[in-house]
């Protein structure tokens, strides 16, 4: 199409005139067709600025055809089918139809043309407002602002269309001077447009932070960059403005949403007729994927349990739910009183307990098919187990991810590095500190310059350096070299967590050997910690299983965290953005045992004083 459009763009206008098929009222924006298409492979096969350009090149050339080009806009034309029509001479628009450019709702902006075009059409202040806004237009909007040309009633609108071809062939209109104005520079002086631009990002970027959301700064930077060179100058720049606001996070949640709540919707009406009742729906998956999930049932007055991870998924997803509900509220399609009501819809939790009475369960977790496939074996085997009648606890099925064949051995052998650091730790520690006591070295300790700070200090560190030496070459020479279980994680970053367990649970070692007097003692003490610690941290029994309450006491616990980072790190390659909030918890469990052990040490070394 474009080598034909460039090989007939300067002959004579021909007394015709060309239509397009379109998609029907219910037509996607193409942007997020590209997306469809290219899922998974999108960032190297169509978002770069080169392969942008390239649908500038096509659209380009329908636009310069040396004919006059009306279109009949008859349903919802949003994003790309949008601005095919803005590329055309003059647009004639149904009573019944929509039209806009909603692309920063997907975290991108318009890719085709549209920023130059629109803003050409109908100026700076209206177009920042139509695409920062990202709210379809009806007719008597669209009219008002000058992107469409005439409004009609639905069945006359080709009818329309065709007359003003006509008109256009016959001279009566100047179709040349309208395409004109789409390929100069905007008609402003620099102080116009500083103005206008000025007030624009004012507006705008008070509500949308760029540092959370860079899709509406990156529009306004590429339009401004864009107002003083002519249309195939000002196209390029929007090209490489759209290629940065495709690859950020921001777009890849916002696009993954809007993809699973058409595959929602499809599925949702295919199966529609047969389908049983759902009294309790569920999400796998929060943040703002799963926030829009959540608001899609509870809106339809269906319960929804949204399980996520992290405390910040949940949050984002409680706030996304929130969002979509006020909007509908604002517009009027919902009261105050059915907005909290479906909100209270929304039960967040981090935990499957609540599963074995859900109909159906959506999977809204990161776009990673081994994580996918974890997930959604945790879950199905807790249903499962859930449905039967029977408590039995759910064993992770996070060994998947590496282990397909789902054999015990090793997801288990990981697991016993986690419980090898805490158990060798608080032995080596307590039992060291009880045999310097049996042969006098405390005695002699206190005679040196030396506190029981200090004292304490270098026993951590050295058992310390022991036990973290023991678990890397077990990880490395057992677990990856022997068993061959890969780590997805980072190595450094996982040691850096047991570092933090090992302060907290050296210190229990000490504070133990100060309360016993023999090993004997100290051994019974040691059962009475080591099994509570390890059984009930989630490190061979998933805490989902457990009572409510145990979990939360749970919590006062440093292996506790150390197995949420361990599974994190090693199982699923967290960064430190999802697992400091158990390093923080370690560190601050850690400085409170610190303290009752060097309280505890110090007594113990008066009385022997």
């Amino acid at each position: 199409m474009a080598a034909d459009a460039k090989t007939n763009k300067s002959r004579p206008p021909r007394k015709g005139f060309v239509t397009l098929p379109g998609l029907g009222k219910h037509q996607k924006p193409e942007t997020v067709e590209i997306f469809y298409k290219f899922k998974g492979d999108y960032l190297s096969r169509c978002l770069d600025a080169a392969a942008t350009e390239f649908k500038h090149q096509i659209f380009n050339s329908f636009e310069d055809l040396n004919i006059p080009k009306v279109v009949a806009i008859n349903g919802m034309a949003l994003g790309g089918g949008f601005e095919m029509c803005l590329v055309c001479d003059y647009r004639v628009m149904a009573k019944s139809a929509q039209v806009g450019l909603p692309e920063i709702k997907l975290g991108i902006f318009p890719g085709f043309g549209g920023t130059v075009r629109l803003s050409r059409v109908i100026g700076i202040d209206n177009a920042v407002e139509w695409m920062a806004m990202a709210v379809p237009k009806k007719p008597d909007a669209a009219l008002k602002d000058g992107a469409v040309d005439a409004v009609v009633a639905d069945d006359q609108v080709v009818a329309a269309a065709i007359d003003l071809v006509k008109q256009a062939i016959a001279g009566r209109l100047d179709w040349k001077a309208k395409r004109q104005e789409k390929l100069e520079p905007v008609k402003l002086n620099q102080i116009e447009q500083m103005m206008a631009f000025t007030t624009a990002k004012a507006a705008v970027l008070s509500k949308a932070n760029p540092s959370q959301y860079p899709a509406p700064k990156l529009m306004l930077d590429s339009l401004q960059a864009g107002v003083t060179l002519t249309r195939d100058e000002a196209v390029k720049i929007e090209a490489q403005g759209f290629a940065k606001a495709a690859v950020t996070p921001q777009a890849e949640a916002l696009i993954g949403l809007f993809i699973n709540d058409q595959v929602v919707k499809k599925a949702a009406k295919k199966h529609e007729k047969g389908a049983h009742p759902v009294n309790q729906a569920a999400v796998l998956g929060a943040g703002i994927m799963g926030g829009g999930i959540a608001y899609q049932s509870a809106s339809k007055g269906t319960p929804i349990l949204m399980k996520d991870i992290r405390e910040e998924g949940i949050q984002m997803g409680l706030n996304e739910a929130s969002k979509l509900l006020g909007k509908r509220v604002e517009k009027g399609r919902m009261t105050p009183a059915k907005m909290a009501e479906a909100l209270n819809a929304i039960r967040p939790t981090m935990s499957y307990g609540d599963f074995g009475a859900v109909d159906i369960v959506v999977e809204a977790v990161v776009e990673n098919p081994k994580v996918k496939q974890i997930v959604l074996a945790e879950v199905g085997e807790f249903v499962q187990r859930q449905r039967v009648g029977t408590a039995a606890p759910v064993e992770l099925a996070v060994r998947a991810r590496f282990n397909p064949a789902l054999e015990k051995s090793w997801f288990g052998s990981l697991n016993q590095i986690i419980n090898q650091i805490t158990l060798l730790s608080i032995i080596l520690t307590g039992a060291a500190l009880l045999r310097e006591r049996e042969h006098g070295t405390i005695e002699h300790l206190l005679v040196m310059p030396v506190t029981p700070t200090e004292i304490m200090l270098s026993k951590i560190w050295a058992m310390g350096l022991v036990v973290l030496a023991a678990a890397a070459l077990s990880l490395n020479l057992v677990v990856r070299a022997m068993l061959q279980v890969p780590v997805q994680g980072s190595l450094p970053l996982f040691f850096t967590g047991a570092a933090l367990c090992l302060f907290a649970t050296t210190s229990m070692g000490i504070f133990l050997a100060t309360l016993a007097r023999n090993m004997a003692q100290f051994g019974m003490l040691l059962v009475l910690t080591i099994m509570p610690l390890q059984m009930l941290s989630g490190g061979t029994t998933p805490r989902e299983s457990m009572p409510e309450l145990v979990q939360t006491i749970m919590l006062a616990a440093p292996t506790t965290h150390f197995v949420e980072i361990g599974q994190a790190i090693l199982y699923r390659g967290a960064g430190i953005d999802v697992v400091w909030q158990p390093f923080l918890w370690m560190a601050l469990i850690g400085a409170v045992l610190f303290a009752l052990s060097l309280a505890r040490f110090r007594k113990t070394i008066a009385q022997m004083a």
